[in-house]
Formats: structure tokens, sequence, C-alpha cells
């Protein structure tokens, strides 16, 4: 819930910024990039200190970029992303935390075609 509410505000205040902008495409092209790192590192399995730092800006990342998304849906399934990439940097090795991610990010690439 800490975590969701922090999106929120991340949200609120970027879109309050004048010299943000962007659009659909820029958004999803930064989701896209998260979403490729994300499998990678699952790929790879046991992650240096330097990946899990990374991993642990995913959420921040995506959080972003729903603020670049114009389009309300995508806005909104980029956060859901960004909630669920979270969970699988905190929980790794969760079979059921990578299966929501995926089945979110399936939904982002329709979406973002």
């Amino acid at each position: 819930m800490k975590r969701l509410i922090w999106l929120l505000a991340v949200g609120s205040l970027a879109a309050c910024s004048s010299s943000e902008t962007g659009g659909d495409a820029e958004a999803c092209a930064q989701a896209d990039e998260v979403v490729s790192q994300v499998r990678e590192y699952r790929g790879i399995g046991m992650l240096t200190d330097e990946q899990a730092n990374t991993a642990t800006q995913w959420e921040f990342t995506l959080a972003e970029a729903s603020v670049l998304a114009t389009d309300h849906d995508l806005a909104a399934t980029i956060r859901d992303l960004a909630d669920a990439s979270g969970n699988v940097a905190q929980h790794f090795d969760d079979e059921a935390a990578y299966a929501t991610f995926e089945e979110i990010a399936g939904t982002l690439d329709s979406q973002c075609d």
C-alpha cells in the first residue's frame, strides 16, 4: 500500500512539472526497456550486487514512464507493471510474482503496438 501511495505521489509531482514532455511512444519505449531487463535478469538467476541495485529501480523507472503516457489506459497499465516489477525485484524467485508481471507485460505489448 505504501508503494502504491508513493507511485501516485511521484506521478502527481511529475505531472505538475512543466519540463516533463513525452508521449505514449516514449512511455512504451521506457517500459519495454524495463520489461526486457526483467526478463534478462530472470534468465540469469543469481544477480550481482549491481544487478540487484538496478532491479530495485525498475519500479521507479516505470512510475516515471507512466507519467509520460498521454493515454489513460496505457498509463494505468504501466503503473500496474511498476507495482509488479517491484514485487519481482523483492521476491526474485517467486513464480507467481513473475507470472503477474508477464501478464501485465502482455497487456502493455498490445497497448504499445
